[in-house]
C-alpha cells in the first residue's frame, strides 16, 4: 500500500485567509500532477481538536480525488516550531503504519521545524521513506505544480552518518557515558537478558545497540521495536508473524521480528506497556526459545537475544499485578539505569554540546561557532527530551544557521525569557514537570503531591504537551 504523509499547509492550501481551497494547493496538486497514485493520504495538524480548514480541505480532496482515502490526524502540538515534539509525534504516527506499506513524505509543507523533523527521521533510517519537494507553478517549467524526490544522501553527503555514528563505538568524554558504555561491554560478553531503565531520550536504544555491537551476535541483525507505539493486536503480528488468512487483511504469510532477527538481537522498548497476553508469549520465547505465528498451530525455534527498556517502575507494576513477576525476573537478569540529562552537571552537558557540534560539523561539512554564553544558556535548560532533544537542537542549528549560533536561534523554550526565574507561569510549569517525572508520570500521585485535583493536573499537562503518549496517562488504581 502506498501512503502519503504531509502537514496541512495553511498558507498554500487556501486562498488567503478564506476557507476556499487554492487551485495550487500542494495537498491537492500532488494527486493531480504527481507521478504516484496513493492509496491513503494522512494530513497532519498540530491542533488538538477539529479544525474547520482541515474539514474544507478534506471535503475538496474527497470530491476531486476519488481513488485515495484521506485521513486527518490531530497531533496536539502546542508549538508548531517545537522540533522535538514534532519529531516525536510524527514518529509515533509512522510507527503505527504497517512495515510493509511504502511511505512518501511531502516534506515541503509546514514550518521549518516540521521540514527539519522529516529530514531527521529520514536520516535516522528508522524505516525507509521517500521525501518529496513541492515546486509551485511560478517556478515550474510546465507552469503547474510539480513534485520531485529529494535524496538527502546525495544532496548532503554524510547526513546519514550523523545518525549512523550514534550507533557506533563513538566515545563521549563524560563520566556518565563512559560508565554506561563499559557496563554494556561487560553484559555483551554473556548470553543474558538486560533491561535498560531511563526516561525517553536518555539513550536507551543506543545502549541496547552497544550491547549488540559488542556481543558475538554483532554480525547478525539488530531489530528495534517500540512496543508502546503499536496497538496490541498489531504488535503481536509484528513480533511473531502471521499466516495468510489469520485475520482480516492478512493476505499473505508475514515473518515477524523474532524470526527475521534470528541469530541476532531484538530491542523491545517500552516493555512495560505490553498486554498480559503478549507477556505470556514473550515468556515462552525466553523460557523455551519458541514462537508461534498468529493462525498457526506449529511452534518455531528462534535464537534471539532480548534487550528490553522501560521508563516505568516495573517492580510497582508487578505489585499492582499489571506485569508478570516471572517475566520480570527473566528480563532483569541484568539491568542498566540511565540518568536524565538534567541530572548531568553543566560541565558534562557542555561536553555533550561540544561533541555534537564537532560531529555535525564534519558530517554537514559546515563550520558553526557558538559563544560560551550561548552554550551556558543551552546547558542550563532542563531538557525534558534528554539527549535526543539536545541532538535535535544541535542538528537544527546546522540546518538553519549560517556561521554562528546566536541567541535568537535558540528555541523559545530555552531563551532567557523562557527561563526567567521571576515568571510565575514558567516556574509553575517547571515545578509540575519536575514533580510529574519524580512520580514516574503517575497522575494520581503527582496530583496528590501538588495538592491539586487530577483533572486540574491533566489540564496543565495537556497545555505542556506532556499528556499525549500512553506512558503519560497512568492513574493509580
Amino acid at each position: 500500500m502506498k501512503i502519503l504523509l504531509s502537514w496541512i499547509a495553511y498558507t498554500y492550501d487556501f486562498e488567503g485567509q478564506t476557507l476556499h481551497v487554492s487551485k495550487t494547493s500542494p495537498s491537492l496538486n500532488i494527486h493531480q500532477y504527481g507521478n504516484t497514485k496513493y492509496d491513503k493520504h494522512f494530513i497532519l495538524s498540530t491542533k488538538n481538536k477539529e479544525d474547520l480548514k482541515m474539514d474544507f480541505l478534506l471535503n475538496k480532496l474527497n470530491t476531486e480525488i476519488k481513488a485515495t482515502e484521506f485521513q486527518k490526524h490531530y497531533l496536539n502540538i502546542p508549538d508548531a516550531y517545537d522540533l522535538q515534539s514534532i519529531l516525536s509525534s510524527a514518529s509515533e504516527l509512522i510507527n503505527k503504519i504497517p512495515i510493509e506499506d511504502e511511505i512518501d513524505i511531502l516534506f515541503s509543507n509546514g514550518t521549518r521545524a516540521m521540514s527539519a523533523a522529516w529530514i531527521i527521521y529520514y536520516a535516522n533510517r528508522s524505516r525507509p521513506i521517500k521525501l518529496l519537494q513541492g515546486i509551485s507553478p511560478e517556478y515550474s517549467k510546465t507552469k503547474k505544480s510539480s513534485f520531485t524526490e529529494v535524496n538527502f544522501t546525495e544532496s548532503f553527503p554524510g547526513i546519514i552518518d550523523v545518525f549512523e555514528n550514534t550507533k557506533e563505538e563513538k566515545i563521549l568524554e563524560t563520566d556518565a557515558y563512559l560508565n554506561i558504555r563499559e557496563r554494556a561491554k561487560k553484559i555483551a560478553k554473556y548470553p543474558i537478558t538486560c533491561t535498560i531503565i531511563g526516561e525517553s531520550g536518555t539513550g536507551k536504544e543506543k545502549t541496547a545497540y552497544n550491547i549488540h555491537h559488542f556481543s558475538a551476535r554483532s554480525n547478525k541483525k539488530y531489530q528495534a521495536v517500540n512496543c508502546a507505539a503499536i496497538s496490541d493486536d498489531l504488535l503481536e503480528s509484528r513480533l511473531f508473524g502471521h499466516k495468510k488468512g489469520a485475520f482480516t487483511g492478512a493476505h499473505s504469510d508475514h515473518i515477524g521480528f523474532f524470526e527475521s532477527a534470528n541469530g541476532g538481537s531484538i530491542f523491545l522498548d517500552e516493555i512495560g506497556d505490553i498486554s498480559p497476553k503478549l507477556q505470556v508469549s514473550l515468556l515462552r520465547v525466553l523460557q523455551e526459545g519458541k514462537i508461534m505465528k498468529i493462525g498457526s498451530n506449529e511452534e518455531e525455534v528462534v535464537d534471539v537475544r532480548i534487550i528490553a527498556a522501560t521508563n516505568k517502575n516495573l517492580e510497582e507494576e508487578v505489585k499492582a499485578n499489571r506485569f508478570r513477576e516471572d517475566l520480570y525476573y527473566r528480563l532483569f537478569e541484568t539491568h542498566i539505569e540511565l540518568k536524565s540529562l538534567r541530572e548531568y552537571s553543566i560541565a558534562e552537558i557542555k561536553k555533550l554540546i561540544d561533541h555534537f557540534m564537532t560531529l555535525n560539523s564534519k558530517k554537514f561539512n559546515k563550520k558553526l561557532s557558538m559563544k560560551e554564553n550561548i552554550k551556558q544558556q543551552i546547558a542550563s535548560y532542563d531538557f525534558p527530551g534528554n539527549i535526543r532533544e539536545l541532538q535535535s537542537i544541535i542538528i537544527n542549528f546546522f540546518v538553519f544557521c549560517d556561521k554562528e549560533v546566536r541567541l535568537e536561534d535558540l528555541p523559545a523554550k530555552i531563551t532567557p525569557r523562557a527561563q526567567n526565574s521571576f515568571n510565575l507561569e514558567n516556574n509553575i510549569q517547571h515545578h509540575i514537570t519536575k514533580t510529574f517525572v519524580h512520580f514516574n508520570k503517575n497522575i494520581q500521585q503527582t496530583a496528590a503531591a501538588l495538592g491539586i485535583a487530577n483533572n486540574t493536573l491533566k489540564k496543565k499537562l495537556r497545555a505542556y504537551a506532556l499528556l499525549n503518549t500512553p506512558e503519560t496517562v497512568q492513574t493509580q488504581k
